[in-house]
């Protein structure tokens, strides 16, 4: 589970992306882990209907723990989810995605959303490939590709969170959240 820093941490990065999103009565996050990114959203949206969607078996029961979240355990390109979701999450599922199954994902996000789609990932400008432990993670520009395919998409707002905030260190990354119009 995570410390109370890195709740910390991460509730602050949400209350940023999160400040210009309004309406939000259901999210659905793809990758969703044991669930931390859920338990932030409850925190700081407690009405909205949340739905995690993760392959990881131990950390889907995780998940399926926490009572205001409905888990469901499968991949994200073998769900049957139905219906859309007020906002979409994607954080750190895109970057472990290879070009062959990128665009099937962007079609995901964007069939699931009904307004906002928000992404948390490695940006890069041009895509590049790049060693990660004992696997492969791939930084582009996820918001203007999915901008790019989906001219209905409008960038709404962005960030950047670094590693050596001197009060809410976290993993350095990019987030964007990006509205249907």
């Amino acid at each position: 589970m995570a410390t109370p820093e890195l709740f910390a941490a991460h509730l602050t990065v949400f209350r940023d992306m999160l400040r210009r999103v309004e309406s939000v009565e259901s999210v659905c996050e793809l990758g969703a882990s044991y669930g931390l990114n859920m338990m932030i959203l409850h925190t700081l949206l407690p009405h909205v209907e949340l739905t995690g969607v993760e392959i990881n078996h131990k950390a889907a029961e995780m998940l399926a723990q926490l009572p205001y979240v409905t888990a469901i355990e499968s991949s994200v390109y073998q769900t049957q989810l139905t219906g859309q979701y007020d906002m979409v999450l994607s954080k750190g599922v895109a970057v472990c995605q290879d070009g062959e199954k990128l665009e099937e994902y962007y079609q995901i996000l964007y069939s699931l959303s009904k307004r906002y789609i928000v992404l948390c990932e490695y940006y890069n400008p041009t895509p590049v490939k790049v060693q990660h432990r004992e696997a492969w993670l791939y930084k582009r520009d996820f918001p203007g590709e999915m901008m790019d395919r989906y001219p209905d998409l409008k960038l709404l707002d962005y960030g950047f969170q670094y590693h050596r905030d001197y009060l809410f260190p976290v993993d350095d990354f990019n987030w964007f959240v990006l509205e249907k119009r």
